[in-house]
């Protein structure tokens, strides 16, 4: 049995379909794992986030459906790049407009606040993984609308 996995402008032949038991598996078991992560005093945090972090990245390569179908594509990336500066620009216009209205409490300065905050940039691009090309991916096969599959992805969140 062959079926095709849409993504934005190709298909990409695959083997067999996952059932929807299996996929509602991959939703359920990464889910409760995270939020036993979050949930979990911590000693044992430390450990589940490890279980939880590999049972994603298992999940992923186990059932990779390509690329396309992740949303992670080369085609418009040029075309989609203003995007990072444009927020940069209006995070810096944010911080000038705090540090004159003396409301910017750079704790210890700006190497500082590099130091202790790169882990939530790396947190960031983890979530928008998981909102977009896992929970999502599986959801759209899952509910019989993509608006029923977004609803849900964006619920976990």
């Amino acid at each position: 049995m062959s079926w095709t996995l849409e993504g934005i402008g190709k298909k990409k032949k695959i083997k067999r379909a996952p059932s929807k038991r299996r996929d509602l598996l991959e939703i359920f078991i990464p889910y409760v794992l995270i939020l036993g992560v979050i949930w979990t005093p911590r000693p044992i945090q430390k450990w589940l986030w490890i279980v939880a972090a590999a049972v994603v990245i298992i999940i992923t390569v186990y059932s990779w459906p390509g690329l396309d179908a992740l949303g992670l594509r080369r085609k418009n990336f040029l075309r989609s790049l203003w995007i990072v500066p444009a927020a940069m620009a209006a995070a810096t216009v944010g911080v000038a407009v705090a540090g004159h209205l003396h409301t910017l409490y750079l704790h210890g300065g700006p190497i500082w606040l590099i130091e202790n905050y790169w882990l939530y940039a790396v947190w960031s691009f983890a979530q928008q993984f998981l909102l977009q090309s896992f929970f999502l991916v599986r959801f759209l096969r899952v509910l019989p609308r993509n608006w029923m599959a977004v609803l849900a992805a964006t619920s976990l969140f």
